[in-house]
């Protein structure tokens, strides 16, 4: 209902403004906390997939989910330390479990290790960065933002050419387009007042970003195709699960902080 979208906006925007700005601990938490829902909700996807896991496999994938945002409140060396040393973890399981731990199935809890726990870890490391780290999150929210309600309401109005009809009819190639369009246009207005970048590099953000979001939209709803479901959880009312919320952002993430690396 919309009542619930918007209560829940009013309460949970402030909320996510308040722990970006204390950053540090307050901030891992929030991450950490979104990352267990997120696995809560993944690991249900798998059941209604009829993925075959046993309660190990669920235990690794929930000790990923908290241990990936921790070792990324660090450093980006320990996060892929801790990465390495859970996909070291899998392929053992894998070798002992023999034959009963097939591809299948290690590729599953390998995927879920990657999506969501490593990739909602970068949100820790833009946070992390010295000085600009709020400036780095309120750039990755704009990026995702825009191209959503840019992709929306240009498929609304414009949108005649499916982007992936079997997968999500309602998407078209001109609200893809309008999506980019809109987050390349937010980004160097933000840049205007917040960042000095090149135009080049603000156009090259908005527009990777917002490519990176899209895929992160098709991606989760792939996951719920696969699994029969209309939403990856309840948690937020009248907005769904959190990875309904985070599918694009879990992209975005990632590829804004290795552009801004190379920067």
């Amino acid at each position: 209902m919309l009542w619930k979208r918007i209560l829940s906006a009013v309460v949970g925007i402030p909320v996510v403004l308040y722990v970006i700005y204390q950053g540090e601990l307050p901030f891992l938490a929030f991450v950490m906390l979104a990352s267990v829902i997120g696995m809560r909700e993944y690991s249900n996807i798998l059941v209604n997939s009829q993925v075959k896991l046993d309660g190990s496999d669920f235990k690794l994938l929930y000790f990923s989910a908290v241990l990936m945002p921790l070792a990324a409140f660090f450093s980006i060396e320990v996060l892929f330390a801790a990465f390495i040393s859970l996909i070291g973890l899998i392929l053992i399981k894998g070798i002992l479990s023999y034959p009963d731990q097939d591809m299948n199935k290690t590729g599953t809890i390998a995927m879920g290790i990657i999506y969501p726990s490593l990739l909602i870890s970068f949100l820790v490391l833009l946070r992390q960065i010295p000085e600009v780290g709020v400036e780095y999150i309120i750039l990755v929210l704009v990026v995702t933002w825009a191209s959503d309600t840019g992709a929306y309401f240009t498929g609304m109005s414009l949108g005649r050419s499916k982007l992936a009809p079997k997968l999500s009819p309602k998407k078209t190639i001109e609200g893809a387009i309008g999506g980019v369009i809109a987050a390349v246009l937010a980004v160097i207005v933000m840049n205007m007042f917040t960042f000095s970048f090149h135009l080049a590099i603000a156009i090259a953000i908005g527009g990777l970003g917002s490519v990176a979001a899209q895929l992160g939209d098709l991606y989760e709803s792939m996951l719920k195709r696969i699994a029969g479901i209309k939403d990856s959880g309840n948690v937020i009312p009248g907005h769904g699960g959190v990875l309904d919320r985070l599918d694009s952002l879990l992209l975005v993430a990632p590829v804004i902080y290795y552009m801004l690396v190379l920067i």
